[in-house]
C-alpha cells in the first residue's frame, strides 16, 4: 500500500501565515495615515492648484492631451473627466489620506494628498 500524500504541506502553512501577516500590517500602516488637508495639483511637474479638502471643489486642469477636471467633495479628491485613452485615472476613485495619489499618465496630472495634522518639526531634543 502506498503512502497518502498530505494535502496539506509545512510550506503551504508557512506561507499562508506569512501572507495573513503582512495583510494585517498593510490594513495597520494605511488604517492610520492621517487625513490629508490639501491636494495638489501637478502638470509636468509644476504645481497649477491647491485645493482644500474640507470644501466642495471642481477645478479643469490643462495637461499635454486636454483638460483634466478634478473634484473635492466629502473630504475626498476625484477625477470626474479625463481625454485619456483609457480613463484609468478616473477609475482610481477617491483619495483623502495623506500621500495618496492620481495619476493620468498621458495627460502627465498628478493630484497628490498632502497636508495633515502634524507639519514641520515634531519635537526638539537639546
Amino acid at each position: 500500500m502506498t503512502e497518502r500524500k498530505k494535502l496539506i504541506r509545512t510550506g503551504d502553512v508557512v506561507l499562508s501565515v506569512a501572507l495573513i501577516l503582512v495583510a494585517i500590517a498593510v490594513t495597520l500602516l494605511t488604517a492610520t495615515r492621517d487625513p490629508g488637508a490639501r491636494a495638489v495639483i501637478r502638470v509636468n511637474g509644476s504645481v497649477v492648484a491647491i485645493l482644500n479638502l474640507d470644501q466642495q471643489e471642481t477645478v479643469g486642469v490643462e495637461g499635454d492631451l486636454g483638460v483634466t477636471v478634478v473634484e473635492v467633495i466629502d473630504g475626498g479628491v476625484h477625477i470626474i473627466s479625463s481625454p485619456c485613452p483609457n480613463h484609468t485615472c478616473m477609475k482610481m476613485g477617491f483619495v483623502r489620506m495623506k500621500g495618496q495619489m492620481l495619476v493620468c499618465v498621458p495627460n502627465r496630472v498628478v493630484v497628490v494628498v498632502e497636508g495633515g495634522e502634524q507639519e514641520g518639526v515634531d519635537g526638539i531634543v537639546g
